[in-house]
């Protein structure tokens, strides 16, 4: 009996082949990394965000003239990150503040400690936010009948938004956006 054996010519179509394969699998690899990383940074903004509103709407909740720190439209802070060492953190957060332009702007900063012992951290996210105020609707009786009442205000509501853009050190028409917003009660 005779065996079959392979000839050259196929064997370098067969590794022809395979080559082709790898290098469309290795053409996926920068796509998945950049999803991975933009759903790390969406996750972090999301964590962050939610922090933050529950924070200032406790907050304004223990004291409503807080309410009165925020503006009706969008503060325009669109400035990079700046020097850490100007802005003050809120404890027990990784969030930022800053008086800029007589407004409190807010910054988040996840870093990953030292883990290499190299004596750097590394930044994970940084995201400048703006937060503004605006009325809210809603039902109430007026002794006869239901009414929707606008609350411009603020007397026993508002409408806390806010805008996160990151990354902080680059322009911020070129940053990723991301709102969010909570309504918040005069107890």
């Amino acid at each position: 009996m005779r065996t079959q054996r392979f000839n050259l010519v196929e064997v370098v179509i067969a590794l022809g082949i395979v080559a082709i394969g790898v290098t469309a699998v290795m053409g996926f690899l920068p796509m998945g990394l950049n999803a991975s990383r933009d759903a790390i940074a969406d996750n972090y903004a999301a964590d962050s965000g939610d922090q933050l509103l529950h924070y200032l709407s406790s907050t304004i909740q223990e004291d409503w003239s807080q309410l009165d720190n925020f503006d009706s439209v969008p503060p325009d802070v669109a400035t990079g990150s700046g020097n850490l060492s100007t802005w003050t953190v809120i404890p027990d957060t990784n969030i930022y503040t800053k008086s800029y332009v007589g407004k409190t702007v807010y910054r988040i900063l996840q870093q990953t400690d030292d883990i290499a012992g190299v004596g750097t951290t590394v930044v994970d996210f940084d995201a400048m936010v703006r937060i503004w105020k605006t009325p809210t609707a809603a039902w109430e009786y007026n002794g006869s009948a239901w009414v929707t009442t606008t609350d411009s205000g603020y007397d026993k509501r508002a409408l806390l938004n806010l805008e996160m853009s990151w990354p902080a050190a680059v322009n911020f028409g070129a940053r990723r956006k991301t709102y969010y917003a909570i309504e918040i009660n005069k107890p």
